[in-house]
């Protein structure tokens, strides 16, 4: 619906060509605009130029979630690997954590 309110056509299919369809620049700026406001993910407006038809965008911003989901999990680890190495170290110390993570010395 969105396409289809920027270029103002009753009908958009996922294959048509944003540019090949009415759309210019100026649309093009809109239509980022609009798009921005209903997802959750970066999108630049060269995306517009790079993905012009809804089932290349589409299939772009899946790819970039998953990249960010994947990116996500990677920082988790590396924070539960780091946190690891912590406790490790502080037991190396001689420093015990009890149940509540209060650090005691022995």
């Amino acid at each position: 619906a969105v396409w289809q309110d920027i270029l103002k056509l009753p009908k958009v299919g996922i294959n048509d060509n944003f540019f090949d369809i009415g759309g210019h620049s100026l649309l093009a700026v809109q239509l980022h605009s609009r798009l921005k406001q209903l997802i959750d993910t970066e999108l630049t407006l060269i995306d517009i130029f790079t993905y012009p038809t809804i089932k290349s965008l589409e299939e772009f911003i899946k790819k970039r979630i998953n990249s960010e989901d994947e990116i996500i999990t990677v920082q988790t680890s590396k924070r539960a690997v780091m946190s690891k190495q912590r406790i490790n170290r502080l037991k190396s110390r001689n420093i015990d954590l009890d149940d509540n993570a209060d650090i005691q010395k022995n």
